[in-house]
């Protein structure tokens, strides 16, 4: 689930230097780095695989959000074309939950099977 984040001048002046930078698509590509530029509230770069720019939001509870803009986008975002953007709560908060869970059920079976085993040993005798 998506939702609106307005943009704000935080985020326009990460744009205002990725423009300043004055690169091509394809000399983005040679340098991507996921976090070259960071400030208080976002976090993010270039990714390759996306073909764009991708980073995090961090709201005020801490809550991280992602999103992703192409190079066209950056400058429609300096000049103030674009002035929402729709970011996704960030996937692996939701599922630290089902991970979390897998970890306690594996130690859970794990403790049963030694359980089990050590049982039969005695049973074996």
């Amino acid at each position: 689930m998506s939702i609106k984040h307005k943009i704000d001048k935080e985020f326009v002046s990460i744009c205002q230097r990725i423009l300043k930078e004055n690169l091509e698509l394809s000399d983005w590509v040679l340098i991507e780095s996921s976090d070259q530029f960071q400030t208080d509230n976002y976090c993010g770069g270039f990714d390759g695989i996306e073909n764009g720019f991708t980073f995090s939001y961090f709201d005020k509870d801490r809550k991280e959000f992602w999103f992703q803009l192409s190079l066209s986008d950056v400058n429609q975002v300096v000049e103030r074309v674009i002035t929402e953007i729709d970011v996704k709560e960030a996937e692996y908060q939701s599922s630290n939950k089902r991970l979390n869970e897998f970890v306690i059920n594996s130690i859970f079976l794990v403790t049963r099977y030694h359980w089990i085993q050590y049982n039969l040993s005695w049973t074996v005798r």
